[in-house]
């Protein structure tokens, strides 16, 4: 019988909470990190459009990723029509890393059988102690601006 190897979850020893000024709190972790070295990888949740509008006001606005740029296969197949009101959640530490325009590390999707996964892992040298941080893009920026202005889920 043939079987299909998953996706293994992985999460680096050490990584930590700490508060930082003007962000609430972020990611880091007690050892250096190596540029390419991955920090997690953690299962996502998706949310369909009409799930993203109801906690698109919710404190877990704060910590989903935009679907707009997942295979529209995949998408189907979740019942999703339009990716731009959908979104999707990882369940890991990634959720938690703060945004820096010159990110230190990178969330990289993984879709494998069925499933959704986010890989994060070191873009450089990370030392130890030093904070996390990803791109959030211009995705989820211009969906936190809709959710601050009122516009999330209105047709434009």
């Amino acid at each position: 019988m043939f079987k299909i190897k998953p996706t293994t979850l992985f999460r680096k020893d050490g990584l930590y909470f700490s508060p930082v000024t003007g962000k609430g709190r972020g990611v880091f972790c007690e050892h250096d990190i190596a540029q390419g070295e991955t920090i997690e990888v953690a299962p996502v949740f998706i949310f369909n459009e009409k799930d993203t509008a109801i906690v698109a006001d919710t404190i877990i606005a704060d910590y989903y990723f935009s679907t707009e740029h997942m295979p529209e296969d995949y998408l189907r197949r979740e019942g999703i029509a339009d990716a731009k009101k959908a979104s999707c959640m990882a369940m890991g530490v990634v959720s938690y890393c703060n945004h820096m325009v010159e990110a230190n590390a990178h969330a990289e999707k993984i879709i494998e059988h069925h499933a959704v996964y986010y890989k994060l892992f070191a873009r450089k040298h990370i030392p130890a102690h030093t904070e996390i941080s990803i791109n959030y893009g211009l995705s989820w920026l211009t969906m936190r601006r809709m959710r601050d202005s009122g516009r999330w889920g209105k047709d434009e």
